[in-house]
């Protein structure tokens, strides 16, 4: 069914009487959906640094076209290798400095990983999806990559891939310790459609209510062998 974070979404917005139509993109392609006003909700979402810059207006910010609700449960970010393959990381990233690594184009990952990628200290090879990440780990393409654990082994479980090759992915596909950072997980709504605040405002109480009745939790177990996938 999509994962619980699918359900949490459309349980989100029909308990607040909206009607949910949720289309599956590219995360570059959606984050330009949703930041130029084309669609009014853009999720699973990090928390989008105030400095972070738009892909889509060169001169703007991420928040200048978007505004976070309420967080809600997330998992870790944390690098991901080939098993049998000595990787050197205590959890300081300068240990890291020219490494090979696989990044998702348009994904924020840690502020202190962006700020180092974006000043050139990896050498960072970019995929459009978690799948097609896998699969650049596993043609030798780059030395790690970086994402949340969970959502890749889901990914990879439930791809199209042949069976042989789902289970060698999964069976040789190690975390590497320790993890960089839990990261909570957030609506992100367009500023640039008219009624943002109203549906910003309906979004949190949809989470308060579901948090203090226990129906996010209930979801949550309930899909507890799905786990966050990419929708918007």
């Amino acid at each position: 069914d999509r994962g619980w974070v699918f359900q949490l979404g459309v349980a989100t917005l029909l308990s607040r009487g909206y009607g949910v139509s949720i289309s599956f993109f590219p995360w570059a392609r959606a984050v330009k959906e949703v930041e130029s006003g084309q669609m009014d909700i853009l999720f699973p979402e990090y928390y989008i640094e105030p400095s972070a810059p738009s892909d889509v207006y060169k001169s703007q910010t991420r928040l200048d076209n978007l505004v976070l609700s309420r967080p809600f449960p997330g998992g870790e970010i944390a690098f991901m290798k080939r098993a049998g393959e000595a990787i050197q990381f205590d959890g300081n990233l300068a240990s890291l400095v020219g490494e090979t690594i696989g990044v998702v184009r348009g994904y924020q990952n840690t502020p202190e990983f962006d700020r180092m990628m974006d000043a050139g200290q990896f050498s960072i090879v970019h995929a459009v999806n978690d799948l097609q990440l896998t699969k650049l780990l596993f043609a030798n393409r780059v030395n790690l990559i970086i994402g949340d654990p969970s959502v890749l082994n889901y990914t990879v479980k439930h791809s199209d891939l042949p069976q042989a090759r789902r289970e060698n992915i999964l069976n040789q596909m190690q975390q590497v310790e320790p993890a960089l950072e839990y990261k909570h997980l957030f609506f992100a709504v367009s500023k640039r459609r008219r009624h943002w605040q109203s549906l910003l405002e309906n979004i949190n109480a949809a989470l308060v209510a579901f948090k203090q009745s226990g129906e996010m939790q209930r979801i949550i177990s309930n899909k507890d062998n799905s786990c966050k996938t990419q929708v918007y």
